[in-house]
Parts: structure tokens; C-alpha cells; sequence
């Protein structure tokens, strides 16, 4: 085939048309959501302020203190594991005492990650992007 016939592509035409009309209708309503979802998170910020200001700061204070503590504990637990000899790092025992350092540097990075309100911020629900309508005929080369 080397082209679509024209009473085809009109028809495809004609649909996908409307497709992006309804598609165009969509994104009109979900701006309207995102303006009403953010009048809410406003609103919520405005109401809890200094709620979200006290929290926000004590998980920071806490946070910068367990990875403080746990900073220093990997430390020993990194200078322990390289004052073993050879065959303990052959071991089992060097397996688990290795998943056990991982174990805290995983709950560095998780602690190290300060949650705030502000990740509501510039929410929004995605819109939808018109659809391109191929050609009826191949491009000549």
C-alpha cells in the first residue's frame, strides 16, 4: 500500500479530531482541579503553619543527629572489618557483618532524607498531550 484512500483518511481525520477535542476538554478540567488541589494545600499550609514548622524542624534535628550517630558507628564498624585477617573475610561471618555495615548506611541515606510539606509544592495532575495524526502517504525518499 502506498497511500491511505482519501474517504479513509478523512474518516481517520474526522475522529482524531474529535479525540483531541476531548483530549483539549480533559486538560480543561484538570486545570481546574490543580488550581482547586493547590487552593487545599495552601489553605492546609496557611491552618497548620507552625505545626509544619516544628515538625519540619525536629525531624531535622533528629535526623542530623542519628546520622551523626550512625556515621560513627559505620567508622567502627569499617575499621573492624579491616582490621580481620584474610580468612575472616572468606567467612560467613564476614558476609553477615558486611550486610549489617549496609544495613546502617542504608538508614543513613534513609534519615539523611528530610521530609518537608513543601514536597506538595507545585503538585499537579498531569495533562495530556494531543495526538499527532500520521500522513495518508509515506514521505518520498
Amino acid at each position: 500500500m502506498k497511500k491511505i484512500l482519501n474517504s479513509d483518511y478523512k474518516n481517520l481525520a474526522q475522529y482524531h479530531k474529535e479525540i483531541n477535542e476531548a483530549y483539549s476538554q480533559l486538560n480543561a478540567l484538570t486545570d481546574d482541579l490543580n488550581k482547586k488541589i493547590n487552593a487545599v494545600i495552601e489553605a492546609f499550609k496557611v491552618e497548620h503553619d507552625n505545626e509544619l514548622v516544628a515538625l519540619e524542624e525536629k525531624i531535622e534535628g533528629h535526623s542530623n543527629y542519628l546520622c551523626t550517630e550512625a556515621s560513627i558507628i559505620t567508622e567502627k564498624m569499617e575499621s573492624y572489618i579491616s582490621d580481620r585477617s584474610e580468612s575472616w573475610h572468606d567467612s560467613d561471618a564476614s558476609e553477615a557483618y558486611t550486610e549489617w555495615l549496609e544495613d546502617w548506611e542504608s538508614y543513613i541515606d534513609e534519615v539523611s532524607h528530610i521530609s518537608s510539606f513543601d514536597i506538595f509544592d507545585g503538585l499537579q495532575i498531569r495533562q495530556f498531550d494531543e495526538i499527532t495524526l500520521p500522513l495518508a502517504s509515506r514521505n518520498k525518499i
